[in-house]
């Protein structure tokens, strides 16, 4: 029996993709973790990796420190692999709530049924949340389970904050992404715009110690607040965290403000 709740609907039509997006990612950190052992012994490839631009030290974090968890995660996972995933998943989620609705033609007759749009755009932005934080789960899930195999210390609580800093940083482009679709049923420009701006917020700030003008501008790149290796080794950094989610906060508040004066033939 399908739910009947929007929040509940839009999870179940998203059950298999959720599944599969959080077997993806429980594999994926087991793999890394499996192969961290053909580094942790080597010493000189960590030197070899140190001896790397400046330029990689900023985007994969301390390369000296790659024989260790913390620059190991650092530099395999969390500099660019994570994030992109997140950044993809919720992309993919935020360009399709609502436009998936639309081009169905099913919006219309949940906007004509006693529903205020506020309660539709809360409740497709909360099931993408949930979507998000499960896909997160499955990440400390592979962390747990690799360790059993394989001795790969590392602080869980420091770990799980790199994981949600991560998730942080897909949801901001995620709810460009939905801000887009719930103004105007644009799908093509909701997934290149978010994307095009991931790409170039990564470029200046892995960059922004080599390029002057990257320098000069590197405060309002989205990326710039996503600091892993620091995470890794010190805990979450709180400032970071909340610039990101008050960033998202606000194109939330677009989302609902332009959806609820959007003409949809109802």
């Amino acid at each position: 029996m399908k739910p009947k709740s929007i929040l509940g609907k839009t999870l179940y039509d998203h059950r298999l993709a959720t599944f599969f997006w959080c077997i993806g990612l429980f594999l994926t950190l087991i793999m890394y973790i499996s192969l961290y052992p053909s580094v942790s012994h080597t010493d000189d490839f960590a030197k070899a990796m140190a001896s790397l631009p400046e330029s990689f030290q900023t985007i994969f974090g301390d390369l000296s420190i790659i024989n260790t968890p913390e620059g190991y995660l650092q530099a395999e996972l969390f500099s660019s692999v994570l994030p992109l995933i997140f950044v993809i998943l919720a992309i993919s989620l935020g360009s399709n709530l609502i436009h998936r609705e639309e081009a169905s033609g099913t919006l219309e007759l949940l906007l004509v049924r006693p529903i205020s749009r506020t309660r539709i755009i809360i409740e497709k932005l909360v099931a993408l949340i949930i979507i998000m934080i499960l896909v997160c789960l499955s990440a400390l899930v592979g962390l747990l389970v690799g360790q059993l195999y394989v001795d790969f210390p590392i602080s869980l609580a420091n770990f799980t904050s790199a994981v949600f800093s991560s998730l942080a940083i897909g949801l901001f482009f995620g709810m460009i992404s939905f801000a887009i679709t719930a103004a105007k049923p644009l799908k093509g420009l909701a997934i290149g715009l978010p994307a095009a701006l991931f790409l170039l917020s990564f470029i200046v700030t892995g960059f922004a110690d080599s390029v002057e003008f990257f320098e000069a501008i590197k405060y309002i790149s989205p990326f710039q607040y996503y600091q892993s290796i620091d995470i890794l080794r010190e805990g979450m950094r709180w400032l970071d965290l909340v610039i990101l989610s008050f960033s998202s906060l606000f194109l939330i508040f677009y989302s609902l403000l332009v959806f609820r004066r959007r003409d949809v033939g109802v």
